[in-house]
């Protein structure tokens, strides 16, 4: 396929991904195009950064009757981060068109939140919390919704969202078209589904290879006072722009100041910030004020950030899943990139094992050689 004129005609969303230098679909978007026009429940299965997000708007905005005044597609998503990530998409892609798109999320003032719904919004992305919030208090209506979009959906019917997720579906028309997304989709997600009458065509792009053939995978062996040092000495690296992975907040708040201290511009993502903060620090990390990003993959999860040449393991994550959704943040767009491992004694056959399960070789970065 040469282009989104296979897919799309309107001129409004040609020049918008044109403008983003968006100019060739990716074979997931290629794929689902068609399914989700036709209103089928579809779940899009591929690895991160492959599109997915573009590859469900696309489609569903195609969809959407702009002269008239319904909430016509509901998005809801595990994190503030993510949302205002496809919110921005949505903004970026409508641009010229009629097509009204509103944001609802806690943290922050329903009453403005209710003032915009007021102005008929035809797209809604959302927090699972505050949307049932303002359905119980019978501020929103759903019942002319077409679609909803589960962004993330293992996260979605996870113990801490899946109450909450299936009190929306349950609040939906039976008619209603469900499309979910994620770079890992788990039975249990596929079975919920199932359970409240939702049964999905999957669309998935499975390559041998579970991580891209753009990123070099490597680990060093090294005690964790250490750690600081090399991110210090990658630092120095050219085009260097770095998301680095923490398991624990608290660690991650002391390291920023480090490398804020020893000049290396750092901002950081977790759960517990306010909503100003929150942007602030994706906007200085987008626009490369920052050249370091330390995070959470709760935080982190969802988000597409460019240029990213390097994506560090401070700690291991708890599993090969959780493994491939941080190092999927770099190799994107055609670039390659390194998910580098600090890892000590200790930890290293954890990390080998898991490298052997994803059918990864990676290498190891011995002292005094360049990384």
């Amino acid at each position: 396929m040469e282009g989104f004129r296979e897919l799309t005609d309107n001129k409004y969303f040609l020049e918008n991904l044109n403008r983003e230098k968006i100019v060739k679909p990716t074979e997931i978007q290629t794929r689902s195009f068609k399914y989700i026009l036709e209103g089928e429940n579809i779940a899009i299965l591929s690895k991160t950064g492959t599109g997915k997000t573009l590859a469900y708007l696309l489609p569903l905005l195609e969809k959407i009757e702009s002269e008239k005044k319904d909430i016509q597609i509901v998005i809801i998503a595990p994190t503030y981060e993510l949302l205002l990530q496809i919110n921005e998409n949505i903004k970026s892609l409508t641009k010229g068109t009629d097509i009204r798109s509103s944001i609802i999320i806690g943290n922050v003032s329903i009453k403005r939140q209710i003032e915009k719904i007021k102005e008929k919004p035809h797209i809604i992305t959302a927090s699972a919390g505050r949307l049932i919030e303002l359905i119980k208090a019978k501020k929103i209506k759903l019942h002319n919704v077409k679609t909803i979009v589960l962004d993330e959906i293992d996260r979605m019917v996870d113990n801490n969202n899946k109450s909450q997720t299936e009190s929306i579906l349950k609040s939906l028309m039976k008619s209603v078209q469900v499309v979910s997304a994620s770079a890992t989709v788990s039975k249990d997600s596929v079975n919920i589904l199932k359970s409240l009458g939702f049964n999905s065509r999957t669309i998935s792009i499975e390559n041998r290879k579970k991580s891209s053939s753009l990123i070099t995978h490597q680990y060093i062996v090294c005690d964790k006072r250490d750690n600081l040092k090399r991110i210090k000495d990658l630092s120095k690296t050219k085009d260097f722009k770095a998301i680095i992975f923490f398991n624990d907040s608290n660690r991650m708040v002391n390291l920023n100041e480090k490398l804020n201290y020893n000049r290396i511009e750092s901002v950081y993502l977790h759960g517990v910030m306010k909503k100003f903060e929150r942007e602030n620090s994706i906007r200085k990390f987008r626009s490369s004020k920052a050249k370091v990003l330390v995070t959470s993959d709760l935080s982190a999860r969802g988000l597409d950030f460019k240029n990213i040449t390097h994506v560090i393991n401070y700690t291991l994550p708890k599993d090969s899943k959780t493994y491939l959704h941080r190092t999927g943040r770099t190799g994107r767009a055609g670039k390659s990139g390194i998910a580098l491992s600090l890892v000590d004694k200790m930890e290293l056959k954890r990390y080998l094992k898991m490298m052997k399960e994803l059918e990864i070789e990676p290498v190891e970065i011995r002292k005094k050689k360049s990384v």
